[in-house]
């Protein structure tokens, strides 16, 4: 349990029964996150920047320190703007990490994809996500994606790939929809078997254990040619490595050396190549995310890729306003879906420009979020907050 929590404008030791993290480890990425928010600090009734981290949640609505109200974007007309006024044709987002970062980039689906919106039932979750489903299966409890799965175990794929098209009027169109079970290294179908008309694509590639993410890493930068990479990374490990001072083969030293080579790879691609490193859940061990953030701030030419191509996105500091003010359960391994929700829309506002949300198209379509459903936190049952991630969540 939290033992206490400090104001997350100056918040520098985050203390845990049994657990404190120092100043001397999270000082600089307590001090990149904030020079991140100084920049885009906004008037008072404007809605936040994708870096606010000061502020409280009333009710559900999150009110920043400077008196911005967070607001809720279309989320393609975030990535549509993007698109068309930036160099790239299409813009591929693909995810690295742990089961963290795959709440995450379901809490994207949720925004972009209909039939993963509409879903009600765990079948329907399941076809969503491109699995199929047959009586024989449906019997046992399972569904094929495309090996037999087990139906409560929805949230664990391995490999997501989501494509959509953007119509002459404006409409999105949903062209391929993928989840594969289990956590094999294959890469092969996500560079195969890629839609030639999509205009955004979505993957994700689980990479949780130790080792896992360096070897990720280590295919985009050695096996893969430039025209060939995503747009843009988003890269997160931590939540497989303990609070205690265990040994891993990964180490800080190495995950920073290879953001460095994967930012160098993505130096030529003017402003649509980029690595958006988002740090763990509060109560994850943050030994990376300090490594990164120092890495970032100690850097100061800039024209240096960890200037112009690295940001990091702060998903400690946020949570810990989230569990705080709206009074969430901490005893679980995972978040509840409403956490992945506001991460997933702080993020899509990130990755538009900056010129986006003052885009009269995407203001006036947006919204300040005041109500969540029950299944959006669940906060009477902390066994269930996986389950949360496949369960339908309203909210407006």
């Amino acid at each position: 349990m939290i033992s206490g929590a400090t104001s997350l404008g100056t918040v520098a030791v985050i203390a845990f029964t049994g657990l404190t993290w120092s100043v001397r480890e999270n000082v600089h990425y307590a001090n990149v996150v904030r020079r991140q928010e100084a920049r885009t600090t906004r008037k008072r009734g404007e809605s936040c920047s994708s870096h606010q981290t000061g502020g409280r949640f009333v009710n559900f609505t999150f009110v920043g320190d400077d008196g911005c109200v967070l607001r809720y974007f279309d989320a393609h007309r975030l990535f549509r703007f993007e698109i068309e006024t930036s160099s790239a044709n299409a813009l591929w987002v693909h995810f690295v990490g742990d089961s963290d970062t795959r709440g995450l980039v379901m809490g994207l689906l949720r925004f972009l994809s209909a039939p993963l919106r509409e879903a009600v039932t765990k079948e329907e979750f399941a076809v969503a996500f491109g699995c199929a489903v047959t009586e024989e299966l449906r019997a046992m409890g399972k569904v094929a994606c495309p090996e037999p799965y087990d139906l409560t175990q929805l949230a664990r794929l391995g490999f997501i790939d989501f494509q959509f098209r953007y119509e002459a009027d404006g409409a999105a169109r949903q062209v391929k929809a993928y989840g594969r079970t289990g956590y094999s290294n294959d890469t092969s179908e996500m560079m195969a078997s890629v839609r030639s008309d999509y205009d955004l694509r979505i993957t994700y590639m689980f990479a949780g254990p130790d080792g896992e993410f360096v070897r990720s890493m280590r295919y985009w930068i050695d096996d893969v040619r430039d025209d060939a990479l995503p747009d843009v990374f988003y890269l997160n490990l931590g939540s497989w490595f303990g609070h205690k001072r265990e040994k891993y083969a990964t180490t800080t030293s190495e995950v920073v050396a290879l953001i460095d080579r994967l930012a160098d790879r993505l130096a030529h691609r003017d402003e649509v190549g980029r690595i958006v490193y988002g740090s763990s859940l509060f109560w994850r061990r943050h030994t990376f995310d300090a490594a990164v953030a120092a890495a970032v701030r100690r850097e100061r030419s800039p024209s240096s890729p960890w200037r112009t191509k690295v940001s990091i996105f702060d998903r400690w500091m946020f949570s810990q306003v989230m569990y705080r003010d709206l009074n969430l359960l901490w005893e679980t391994g995972h978040a509840p879906f409403i956490v992945n929700l506001f991460d997933a829309q702080r993020l899509a506002q990130l990755l538009s420009s900056s010129t986006g949300l003052g885009n009269s198209e995407l203001v006036e379509t947006s919204y300040v979020p005041r109500h969540f459903g029950t299944n959006c936190s669940v906060r009477n049952d902390e066994t269930q907050f996986l389950d949360t991630w496949n369960a339908h969540c309203d909210f407006w």
